[in-house]
Order: C-alpha cells, then structure tokens, then sequence
C-alpha cells in the first residue's frame, strides 16, 4: 500500500461531466459518501488500534497507511462535492448533515465490535464498486471530465489495495470470540451499512436529477428518467453476485485481486505516490 495525495482542481467542473448525465449524477450522489463514512471509518480504526496487542505490528503498520488514504479520500471528495453544491445543487448539503448525524450517533452509541463491523460493511461494499468501474463503466467514461474520472479511478484503486485491512482488524478483534467467529455480526452489520447507504445516496441521486429536470420538457424528463431506469437495471445486473458473495461465511476480501484495468491504473503514471 501506498498514500497518494493526487492534485485536482475540480474549479471548473461540470456536475454533468459524462455524456450520460444520470450517471454522472449517480456518482455525484455517491460521492457524498466517502466524505462522511471515511472519516468515521478513520476514528473507528484508531479506537481499534489501541485495542491491538504488541504481536499486532504489522497490523497497527497497515492501519496506519490505511488511514492515510482514507484521509485523503475524503479530502478530495469534500472538494468534488463543495463544487457539486457550488454548481447548482446546494440542496445536498441537507443529505450531508443528516448523514453526518447519523454516523455520529453510531459511533457515540454502538460497540466498537458494531462499528468494526460496519466499516468492513462499507469496505465490502467499495471493492464491489471499484470492480464495477473498472470493468462496467468504460462507455459512461468515454469522453468524459477527466478530473471526475481520476478521482473516482484513484479512489476505487485503492479501495483495492487495502480492501482486507478492515476485515482484519474486525477478525482480530471481533472474530476471536463469539459462534462462527463473528460471522453473524459482520453479516447483519453489513445489511445495515447497505441499506443506510443505499437510502442515502438514491435519496440525493433523485434530489440532483430532479433539479435538473425541473427545466426539462416533458419528452426530455421521460427520456431522462427512462435512461436512469435502464442504468440502475444495469448496476443492479453487475453488482447483485459480487455483493451475494459479501454474505458467505468464506468471504476474505483478501482473495479479490485486482482486475487488469485496476492493476494497470494502480501502476500508471497518475498513481504517483505523495512527494
């Protein structure tokens, strides 16, 4: 693993950056995401550090690097959805606020082994996306803004490369005790992670696409709405097995190696490390 801190100047960014302007308003929605749940993820994973024994170095090592990049992550994602907001849409600064406030209340309310358990949830969840974009995304991307494409790339790239740490800590901390080794707690925390997320971010997508249809004639909204329709079908076509898998006894995230394309954008020229 590596930390990266990429420059990108979203100054100039059209919140409609893909041809396909519901995608684009879908990531935008997405986006959101990170910028709350990493830095959650990032305070969970320092209680968990100090819950470690001394043998666990290599393990306090990984964390500490995975923290870099989280905090990176989320750096970067304020930026993108500062200029979303700037654009046109200020109303998703209500969704931030009630997400914020909800992940403040787990973390002041629920166990350390809950909270564990649903940082793995969402780090689950990212290895399903980045494999999705990597392999999926190729035609929404063709042609588009490239900051917006180098954010999301170098994102889910290192989603990648640190998508066992969480799963890890969860295992060494929480899987030691308990039937089947925290099997059912990882289970049911995943499920909520899932379906808070799931409600959060389609809650945005449908607030950002609304607006933009506000000026829209009856025929575009259609064709708009239509068009979303077709891209969800398809996500959920991509996405539904890997996430099925999340749900086994035997999943390892440690096992799902980067697909080529991944690999190939991890080793380029725009996934530098930091100087």
């Amino acid at each position: 693993m590596h930390v990266r801190c990429p420059r990108i100047d979203f100054s100039n960014l059209n919140p409609r950056w893909s041809w396909h302007h519901e995608f684009a308003q879908r990531a935008n929605a997405n986006s959101v995401i990170p910028a709350y749940i990493e830095p959650f993820i990032v305070k969970v994973m320092h209680q968990a550090k100090a819950k470690l024994g001394a043998d666990d170095r290599q393990l306090r090592d990984d964390i500490d690097i995975f923290i870099k990049q989280e905090v990176q992550h989320y750096k970067l994602h304020n930026a993108f959805n500062a200029r979303i907001r700037a654009a046109g849409y200020p109303g998703i600064a209500a969704f931030e606020d009630a997400l914020q406030a909800r992940l403040q209340r787990i973390f002041d309310t629920k166990s350390l082994a809950f909270k564990l358990a649903y940082a793995v949830g969402f780090e689950s969840s990212a290895l399903v996306f980045a494999h999705v974009w990597f392999t999926r995304y190729a035609e929404y991307l063709d042609g588009a803004d490239p900051d917006a494409v180098r954010l999301w790339k170098w994102h889910w790239a290192e989603e990648y490369e640190h998508r066992d740490v969480a799963f890890r800590v969860y295992k060494t901390i929480v899987g030691r005790r308990g039937l089947f080794g925290g099997y059912f707690y990882r289970v049911s925390a995943f499920l909520a992670v899932s379906l808070d997320l799931m409600k959060c971010a389609n809650a945005i997508a449908s607030h950002l696409l609304a607006v933009d249809r506000a000026t829209m004639t009856p025929e575009h909204r259609q064709a708009s709405e239509a068009r979303d329709k077709a891209f969800m079908a398809q996500f959920r076509r991509d996405a539904g097995q890997a996430l099925l898998n999340v749900l086994r006894p035997s999943y390892d995230p440690a096992t799902a190696t980067p697909t080529p394309q991944a690999a190939a954008y991890l080793a380029s020229n725009e996934m530098t490390d930091a100087p």
